[in-house]
């Protein structure tokens, strides 16, 4: 790779554009599939969260966004997938923002490093939303 090409990625990922967030990309490809690996690992947990008021037992919901996850992290990391994973990132994180709201309620009562890590959850769940809309969009 020339110096030329090294210098184009490396001004491409400080502006932001799609070209240069390759690393991104993959980052959160990763990062699903590694989450959606911890649902079945940690089904438990997940299941601790989901929201009672949805029909059906909690396991489904947790193995169905479990699932989704590791299938989006796979499209994530192909560039024939990535507008179709940036698509379903998008969906995922929508779809599964009830459970953590609920998260965040059930444990309204605990420390500061608790509710911390909530005030801090949601406006993330947003970026995430826009970073795979932004894949979506730019990848299609």
């Amino acid at each position: 790779m020339s110096w030329f090409a090294v210098r184009k990625a490396r001004n491409d990922s400080r502006r932001g554009t799609v070209e240069g967030m390759n690393f991104q990309k993959n980052g959160l490809s990763t990062v699903l599939s590694a989450m959606g690996v911890l649902h079945f690992v940690k089904a438990q947990t997940f299941e601790s969260i989901v929201p009672p008021q949805l029909p059906g037992p909690a396991r489904f919901y947790n193995f169905a966004s479990g699932l989704w996850e590791i299938v989006t992290g796979a499209l994530l990391r192909r560039r024939a997938t990535r507008g179709f994973g940036g698509a379903s990132a998008l969906a995922l994180f929508a779809a599964v923002w009830p459970a953590n709201m609920y998260h965040a309620w059930i444990e309204r009562k605990a420390g500061w490093p608790k509710k911390i890590y909530h005030i801090i959850r949601q406006p993330l769940q947003v970026l995430l939303m826009m970073y795979a809309w932004n894949i979506a969009k730019h990848e299609a």
